[in-house]
């Protein structure tokens, strides 16, 4: 800093800035006590450049203060489903939702119907929902960490933040199920707006962020932020996860391809992997329960053989829950060839195109099934795909002979068409 050759005048002087070559223009005079504080202010600033971490330290410190306070936010799983069928709307509000075909549930244990109003809806509110009622329906399920989340007001509150995310005023029903060992509700909207009686239709950032940052944040302040020891033993769960984890990056990252003498005989296997920690070693041991993964040999107890797509397969699995059952039901082919039927399970993704026999058939009416689903086989191929579907499949449909293909929806996502022979 350079002193002004300006004038003194009364004890006023003007000083010139010039830091570090930065040239700025001259302050208004001010009194010298007034000149020692921004001399002063410029030395406190001057500390804080020298002593301030590089921006891209300052950003990862960022980065890892809002991983920590996430970490300490309540798990809470926010799914949806749809449907476009009215019977099927109605099959999923009067029986299964009050688990009125579940014989094994006592019948002073089955749910009772709530809403925004009633603890217990009467008859003549649920005659009024059904009157209303559209083929358009949607199915949330939220299922939190915590067992001490109350979930009536989970759900109510769930809902009002659909709503101002949205602005749709929504009708629905709900019900907490128990039977599975894990609480969670399900939610059940009717496809029309209340107030405008236009059709609904939830936005995909809604779908697969927003939903769920409601319910973590829902939970959070019902029953409080997670302690170390919550976190710490969630962490430890973390290698027994049926979904794709950090864990799995790692190993991802950690393989190398299998050399042709060390492919045990098959073609099934991509990679090599050794465990390199005990939590590594411990999700390996999953993978193997799961069919991704397997052991080398007894000489080499830390070396593990990866399955040919097996990162595609879990995230399958994580995605939909009942791709992992579907592996072992096969009927005609082996397991390590079903996948997911999409443009990307083919070369060509414009000619995506496949035939084969349905063998199997999952809908969302069983407990603990979250999608509907068929799977189609082709012997001759030595192929098999799971094909989500949006509609619950007849049970019919099993042993007959079908075409899949890929089609736009009216929102230019693709969608699959299934064809019978």
């Amino acid at each position: 800093m350079k002193r002004s050759t300006g004038k003194k005048d009364d004890g006023v002087e003007a000083l010139d800035y010039d830091f570090w070559g930065k040239k700025m223009s001259v302050p208004k005079k001010t009194r010298s006590l007034d000149a020692s504080r921004e001399m002063n202010k410029l030395l406190r600033e001057t500390a804080w450049l020298l002593n301030s971490p590089p921006k891209k330290k300052r950003k990862k410190d960022e980065r890892l203060k809002a991983r920590r306070a996430g970490d300490r936010k309540q798990p809470c799983v926010a799914k949806m489903y749809y449907g476009d069928d009215k019977s099927l709307h109605k099959n999923f509000l009067r029986k299964y939702m009050p688990q009125k075909d579940k014989d094994e549930v006592p019948e002073e244990e089955k749910p009772r119907l709530f809403n925004g109003e009633y603890d217990v809806v009467p008859d003549s509110e649920l005659e009024r929902y059904e009157s209303g009622m559209a083929g358009r329906h949607f199915k949330w399920i939220l299922s939190p960490e915590s067992q001490d989340v109350p979930m009536k007001v989970l759900a109510r509150s769930f809902i009002r933040r659909l709503e101002v995310a949205t602005g749709f005023r929504l009708s629905w029903l709900a019900a907490i199920h128990t039977d599975t060992g894990h609480i969670h509700a399900h939610i059940l909207i009717n496809g029309i707006d209340r107030r405008t009686g236009r059709e609904i239709k939830f936005p995909k950032e809604v779908v697969r962020n927003l939903a769920r940052t409601f319910a973590m944040d829902d939970c959070t302040k019902l029953v409080g932020r997670r302690t170390e020891a919550q976190v710490q033993a969630a962490k430890s769960r973390l290698p027994l996860a049926k979904y794709w984890t950090r864990l799995d990056e790692e190993i991802k990252n950690s393989a190398r391809a299998i050399p042709p003498e060390q492919a045990g005989g098959g073609e099934e296997w991509e990679s090599l992997v050794t465990a390199q920690t005990d939590e590594m070693r411990r999700r390996l041991e999953t993978l193997l329960e799961m069919g991704l993964a397997a052991r080398v040999g007894k000489n080499r107890p830390s070396v593990y053989r990866l399955e040919r797509n097996w990162e595609k397969t879990l995230r399958a699995v994580g995605r939909f829950n009942t791709f992992l059952q579907a592996r072992k039901d096969l009927r005609y082919v082996s397991k390590g060839v079903l996948e997911r039927f999409s443009a990307d399970a083919f070369p060509d993704k414009k000619s995506a195109r496949a035939q084969g026999i349905v063998t199997l058939r999952y809908v969302m009416d069983d407990e603990g099934v979250w999608n509907n689903a068929i799977v189609v086989e082709n012997k001759a191929e030595n192929r098999a795909w799971y094909v989500p579907l949006w509609k619950k499949p007849d049970e019919s449909i099993i042993g007959r002979a079908v075409t899949l293909s890929l089609e736009p929806s009216k929102t230019g996502r693709e969608r699959t068409l299934v064809t019978l022979m």
